[in-house]
């Protein structure tokens, strides 16, 4: 990699932190997994809590055309901390449902975050399952988190009120729930508090009877249908020391002053390793920079010129408490 001389009137290399700088594709910065449940299981609304599906091929949510006992809930659990790098950014989180069965026309199904544990025992439901089979060890139901030995703090599971992500579900096919501000927020707690981890219930329209919508579970036979979240995150570096030009074992606004000041010293800074480190320590972690001589002049560097110089200046002033005189 060539090493470049800063000197405050050198307008290419100005164009040349401006290109860097606007052009970075924040998205090359991080990476995208597709993971599967490690859990999933319906909640069958029960007096007794002595139904459950934990081996079934679905899951169903709202409510069946029987007249008591007829809600649905599904639930889920994903093992983010075991498949995204710690420390991460979550960018983005979307998860894809295939509906496979419906009794009814388009009705939103939500999606809340769980505050409870709870199990997947070995039930297993026949035939199209919308029954449910007899409670397992182990086992979700109505009224327990783990058949039959704990309950739920209030029978059909405890969830938090306001949903992270809804989404209208009509007729048969693969449905995505998009990534929204409290999906993110769901999975950055999970990823950096694994422990509070319980996944999400789903909820389907409960208000009216005939309102079921049955998907895919993890156990479905076709793995294409199985639930799926996709989470595009940015992993965080290690700390590091590289162009701590003040060596005082950290990182931070001293150093980019100092190189800030470089521009105006005879001597100038000839290593390209610390401008990399100070610009990835600034927003722009991961950065694929690549310092490349350019032409003077260059009519394409003083279109950034002016941009990139008014933003350093914002950040130095910013740092140094500095303000204009009138």
């Amino acid at each position: 990699m060539n090493a470049i001389r800063f000197q405050a009137r050198n307008p290419g290399v100005w164009g040349l932190l401006g290109m860097m700088v606007l052009f970075a594709d924040p998205q090359a910065r991080g990476d995208v997994i597709a993971i599967e449940p490690i859990r999933d299981n319906t909640l069958f609304e029960s007096d007794s809590g002595h139904l459950s599906n934990g081996q079934g091929q679905y899951l169903f949510t709202g409510r069946t055309a029987q007249g008591a006992n007829s809600i649905r809930r599904g639930v889920l659990l994903f093992d983010i901390a075991g498949n995204v790098p710690i420390p991460s950014y979550i960018d983005s989180v979307s998860l894809n449902l295939n509906l496979s069965k419906t009794i009814s026309g388009p009705q939103n199904v939500s999606l809340h975050r769980l505050t409870t544990d709870w199990g997947e025992g070995a039930s297993n439901a026949t035939g199209q399952e919308g029954g449910g089979a007899l409670s397992l060890t182990g086992d979700a139901t109505w009224l327990h988190t783990f058949y039959d030995t704990s309950l739920w703090g209030i029978p059909g599971g405890d969830y938090e009120g306001d949903a992270s992500a809804t989404q209208a579900v009509a007729g048969l096919g693969m449905y995505t729930w998009s990534s929204t501000p409290q999906l993110v927020i769901d999975v950055q707690l999970w990823l950096d508090n694994p422990l509070s981890n319980f996944g999400w219930i789903i909820l389907g329209d409960e208000s009216l009877g005939s309102t079921a919508k049955r998907f895919d579970s993890r156990e479905h036979p076709t793995p294409a249908n199985h639930p799926t979240l996709n989470i595009h995150f940015t992993p965080i570096p290690e700390p590091s020391t590289q162009g701590d030009l003040d060596e005082d074992g950290d990182v931070d606004d001293v150093d980019l002053n100092i190189l800030l000041s470089a521009f105006d010293n005879p001597a100038n800074i000839q290593n390209t390793v610390d401008l990399e480190v100070l610009l990835g320590n600034f927003g722009r972690t991961d950065m694929p920079v690549q310092l490349l001589p350019v032409p003077e002049p260059a009519t394409f560097s003083m279109l950034f010129m002016g941009v990139f110089g008014l933003l350093l200046i914002a950040r130095r002033k910013k740092t140094l408490g500095g303000t204009r005189s009138p």
